[in-house]
């Protein structure tokens, strides 16, 4: 009985042939090969697409930080038509190409000036530049000097359907807001600024921001008696835009003959990894 018993045991548990076993990991493979393909094709479209959010944020934090300097824009239209690397990080890269489609043209309102005076325009800020001081409509601040953004006055704009403002301050010194009067309805708020003593060394930083414009009205500004020009330490006025919004500068004016400038400016910037192009985009902005 006991005999049986063993017999029966070892003829139960007695193990797989190859043959089964072959089977069992061809089904196995079957079975499991397009799943795992699924997932790393699904992996690799994740990382890719990853990369590519990463290098379009990239492209356009680079494209509103060209957009916003207009002296680099000027300098940069008049170099090398090819690529130029804006940034490197790793095996990341970017590059920019800045030309300047349009030169010189007058703004849409040209009938209100008059050639041989500015006296004729209307400006809710008038600010004057000696050598130590600024006078803005009335109150004088000093002068910073140097040519580092540490160093520069801020100019926000807010308001809306006629109804606006200006605050003019030092970072982590911001004043109270300042109406702006006399604006007609469909004119834009015009700022001149005008330097007193066309000999001077002395510069004048000025950081604007027109982002809580809550319509679309435009912000011009009249730069007079500079004397070389505007931005990043050219000339007597180093002017950058803090915001989103554009406004339009009038340069190269001076107390006997006026040059209007209103340049449109194309700007394209590539991001590449590992030498293939990620992201590219291409922007108009208008100074």
């Amino acid at each position: 009985m006991k005999g049986n018993i063993f017999q029966y045991c070892v003829k139960d548990h007695r193990g797989v042939t190859l043959t089964e076993l072959l089977v069992s990991i061809t089904i196995l493979v079957i079975v499991t090969v397009p799943f795992l393909s699924s997932f790393l094709a699904a992996t690799e479209n994740n990382v890719l697409s990853k990369d590519k959010l990463d290098a379009a944020n990239l492209a356009q934090k680079a494209m509103e930080e060209i957009k916003s300097k207009p002296g680099f824009l000027n300098a940069e239209a008049l170099g090398s038509p090819d690529f130029k690397i804006y940034l490197e990080d790793g095996q990341t890269t970017v590059k920019y190409k800045i030309r300047k489609i349009q030169d010189g043209s007058l703004p849409s309102d040209n009938t209100a000036y008059a050639f041989n005076s500015l006296d004729s325009l209307n400006f809710p800020i008038h600010c004057q530049i000696d050598e130590a001081h600024i006078n803005l409509n009335g109150f004088t601040f000093d002068l910073l000097g140097g040519t580092g953004t540490e160093n520069a006055y801020c100019l926000d704009f807010s308001g809306g359907s006629g109804i606006y403002a200006y605050q003019f301050y030092t970072e982590g010194n911001v004043a109270a807001p300042v109406a702006l009067n006399g604006i007609g309805p469909d004119e834009p708020i015009r700022v001149k600024i005008q330097f007193l003593n066309n000999t001077s060394e002395s510069h004048f930083n000025l950081s604007v921001d027109l982002d809580a414009i809550m319509d679309d009205r435009e912000v011009y500004f009249y730069i007079v008696d500079n004397k070389t020009g505007i931005g990043n330490g050219n000339g007597r006025l180093n002017l950058e835009n803090r915001g989103k919004k554009t406004f339009y500068v009038y340069n190269n004016l001076t107390s006997n003959e006026k040059q209007y400038l209103n340049v449109l400016y194309e700007v394209e910037v590539v991001v590449e990894n590992s030498g293939d192009i990620m992201e590219k985009l291409v922007s108009y902005v208008k100074k």
